[in-house]
């Protein structure tokens, strides 16, 4: 009976995170007073752990939150967690003030709390039922059928132009190396083709959103992946780890809700057990490959683990940042973490006609690095200089942009909301169609934050090739909801089915 009792307790309530989290903070405070770079690491590895079993608890409604976490582990947390367990002092391995280092991980633990907390909130008080009537159901099959149409051949359409817009930077990289891409390419072609390929995305989540069956949105969801080759063959790896990610999340999130189709079967769970080891042994191996070394192959698990220390440098881009902070330059303005927004808004085509401004230029210079809002570009240029100017870069995060902003409160803020959207993008994700094009969107990007910029995801709300898209779509939709001779054209090319979700 009293096991009964715990397993119960355990169930219901999320004492156990709770009390794993405590004891995570008690043990990095001890770290922080001792100064002792390991007994912060653990103390780091409970509070992680807290949010890992908080997430493993009820995953179906906490998974985005724990895919956040683990490439928070990936990123943030990897090297720090395998210096537990070894010699390795990764805090020496920047080159830093110890203070340097003492503000990277006092962000992470701040950060890593409240993200908890935001999620945590959420999930226990937050209730997004939605009720429909019959006729209102209906007429929503009526409307989603037209809305799906139209989107899938939108996306079939821009697709070229995509594609097109990929070919470019293909002939651009012949017999180029890839950092040369960064510093070099400029764009040629006419400006219609990169607005039409802007639409790409768009009109793929704005289709995903109406809810199509598994068969049906097999093939988009194929050339939305294919679309990312191009880039890895340039040596840009993360628009492949990005669609990959995207796919998977969405199928889990169907798989979550449907009731008469599984979307995660047997092949999909072996493909997903097969190709992670794979793409990972794949992806360290390639970052030789591009950098023209020797590859060097060895036992698979050690190359797992050398992935993961590679990818876990962006800690140090938290220490060399804070040691830089004075050196970063400004202007009017100034915002990191709503950068790419401002930029957009100042320098886009509005805000040269506004405010008489020019359109910042592409890739790594002087311009981006003196006056744009990218931390990336800024940190980059004045720890690099010469490196940054020949396409190097170290990237940017949330956390550091939360920081430079906002301080130590914006951090927690900031990271209360972020776990709040992860787990509300679930809740949401069933209640109106244009929620789930929203929510879709952001999710092609948003975990990238760790080593990229704060709001980055969201950069789309202010953009006029996301309304234009949307617009097309909802317009094109209402047409073909309004006309019978239209929907008969569409049911014989099989494109327009009422019997949807």
């Amino acid at each position: 009976m009293k096991l009964e009792s715990v397993r119960k307790v355990y169930l219901e309530t999320d004492f156990l995170p709770i009390i794993i989290g405590v004891i995570g903070i008690a043990i990095w405070t001890y770290g922080w007073i001792e100064h002792d770079f390991k007994i912060l690491s653990l103390g780091l590895l409970f509070v992680f752990l807290q949010n890992v079993i908080f997430a493993f608890k009820k995953v179906k409604e906490r998974l985005l939150f724990l895919i956040f976490q683990l490439v928070l582990f990936t990123f943030l947390l990897s090297r720090p967690f395998m210096g537990i367990f070894s010699d390795d002092k990764w805090w020496l391995k920047a080159s830093q003030a110890e203070e340097n280092v003492r503000f990277a991980v006092l962000i992470l633990i701040l950060s890593l709390e409240a993200l908890f907390v935001g999620a945590f909130l959420v999930s226990k008080f937050v209730n997004t039922t939605v009720i429909n009537t019959e006729k209102q159901k209906q007429e929503r099959k009526v409307w989603l059928a037209s809305l799906q149409s139209i989107a899938l051949l939108a996306f079939m359409f821009t697709a070229v132009f995509f594609f097109i817009q990929e070919f470019e930077k293909l002939q651009f990289m012949a017999s180029r190396t890839y950092v040369e891409y960064y510093s070099e390419f400029r764009k040629q072609l006419p400006g219609c083709i990169y607005i039409f390929a802007s639409f790409m995305k768009y009109s793929l989540c704005i289709f995903l959103a109406t809810l199509p069956s598994k068969k049906k949105a097999f093939l988009p969801l194929l050339i939305f992946e294919i679309s990312a080759v191009p880039s890895l063959s340039i040596g840009i790896r993360n628009p492949l780890i990005l669609n990959s990610l995207f796919i998977f999340i969405y199928y889990f999130i169907r798989d979550i809700v449907e009731n008469k189709k599984k979307w995660i079967g047997k092949i999909e769970k072996a493909l997903l057990i097969i190709t992670t080891p794979v793409l990972i042994i794949f992806m360290m191996l390639y970052s030789s490959i591009r950098s023209g070394l020797k590859v060097q192959l060895g036992n698979p698990l050690m190359m797992i683990e050398k992935f993961f220390y590679d990818q876990g440098m962006s800690i140090d881009v938290l220490s060399m940042a804070y040691g830089h902070r004075r050196n970063l330059p400004t202007h009017d303005w100034q915002n990191y973490t709503f950068g790419g927004i401002i930029d957009y808004i100042r320098y886009g085509k509005i805000g040269q006609i506004i405010f008489g401004t020019q359109s910042l230029p592409e890739g790594n210079n002087l311009v981006n690095a003196r006056e744009s809002n990218s931390l990336a570009h800024q940190l980059s240029y004045i720890t690099m200089r010469d490196k940054y100017l020949n396409g190097r870069g170290l990237g940017s995060s949330y956390l550091l942009e939360n920081y430079f902003d906002f301080g130590y409160i914006g951090v927690i803020i900031f990271s209360l909301v972020l776990g709040a959207v992860l787990i509300l993008f679930i809740k949401l994700f069933y209640k109106y169609t244009f929620m789930r094009v929203i929510i879709l969107v952001s999710l092609t990007s948003l975990f990238f934050m760790p080593r990229a910029e704060a709001t980055g995801w969201l950069t789309f709300i202010v953009t006029l090739q996301f309304w234009t898209c949307v617009a097309i779509c909802y317009v094109g939709a209402w047409i073909i909801k309004s006309s019978d001779i239209l929907q008969k054209i569409l049911k014989k090319l099989y494109l327009y089915n009422i019997n949807i979700n």
